[in-house]
């Protein structure tokens, strides 16, 4: 019995490093993209569909992020939201987070750079043409 579960766990550990092999620095040129644009000037309700963490420190030669694809709610529509230079907060990280998230005004930034470089699974690739804003998210709290 004690051998199944050692056998198991052993699985387990190569499955989860495994995944985490498959993820790679990917330089995102920007200028393929739309701007979206906040619809409110106190907050742009969002809920995050998937997080992908970057968590380095930003360089002067190199421009990291986190990205969140989330769901804008009052269009219905997918936006990418890059968070540039930021540690991923928790609530981003847990899958079982459902609660909506907010773009404030103060947090978006209108400059932003031409290409960005975040951590995505191999096969990840954002179409032409998608909606992007540059913005930390702020968490709703009732």
């Amino acid at each position: 019995m004690m051998k199944v579960k050692v056998f198991s766990l052993s699985i387990i550990v190569v499955i989860i490093m495994s995944c985490k092999t498959k993820m790679q620095q990917r330089k995102i040129l920007i200028d393929n993209m739309v701007e979206a644009k906040l619809e409110n000037e106190y907050c742009t309700e969002l809920k995050i569909l998937e997080t992908f963490p970057n968590n380095i420190n930003c360089r002067s030669n190199r421009t990291y992020a986190n990205l969140y694809i989330c769901r804008r709610n009052s269009l219905n529509d997918t936006v990418y939201v890059f968070d540039l230079c930021n540690k991923a907060p928790a609530y981003s990280l847990d899958k079982s987070f459902k609660d909506n998230v907010c773009i404030m005004k103060e947090n978006y930034l209108s400059h932003f750079p031409h290409y960005v470089s975040i951590l995505v699974p191999k096969p990840f690739t954002i179409s032409k043409r998608s909606k992007f804003i540059f913005a930390s998210l702020t968490r709703l709290l009732d």
